[in-house]
C-alpha cells in the first residue's frame, strides 16, 4: 500500500518543520516507492516518510535510491530503525552486544 502524491504534499506543506524544497525531494521519493523491488524496505521508507520526513532521503540513499550513503549514515540509518527513529533512544540504547554499539550516533563528543 503506497501513499497517495497528494496526501503527502499536503502531509507535507502543512508541517512546517520540513524545508520547502524537501517537498520536492519526498516527492521524488513517493515517486521511486513504486519502482522498489525489496517490500521489506518499501515499508521502512513508507513508514519513515509518514513519520519523520526529514530523514527520508538518508534512508532512500541506504536503499540505493539517488546519492549513495556513507558507511556513517549507514549506521545511523540502522540505529534510527532500531529504535523507531528516535535520536534519543539512541543516546540511551542499552544494547551493548550490538556490534553497532561503540560507533553509535548522537552520542556527546568526549
Amino acid at each position: 500500500m503506497t501513499m497517495e502524491a497528494g496526501t503527502l504534499k499536503a502531509r507535507l506543506l502543512a508541517a512546517r518543520s520540513v524545508k520547502p524544497n524537501a517537498v520536492e525531494s519526498l516527492r521524488m521519493l513517493s515517486k521511486a516507492l513504486g519502482t522498489m523491488d525489496d517490500p521489506k524496505q518499501r515499508r521502512v521508507l513508507e513508514q519513515v516518510i509518514e513519520e519523520s520526513p526529514s530523514r527520508a532521503s538518508l534512508f532512500a540513499r541506504c536503499f540505493g535510491i539517488g546519492k549513495k550513503a556513507s558507511a556513517r549514515q549507514r549506521v545511523k540509518a540502522f540505529c534510527l530503525d532500531c529504535v523507531g527513529l528516535d535520536t534519543v533512544a539512541i543516546t540511551e540504547c542499552t544494547a551493548t552486544s550490538c556490534t553497532l554499539w561503540p560507533i553509535r550516533p548522537f552520542q556527546p563528543r568526549q
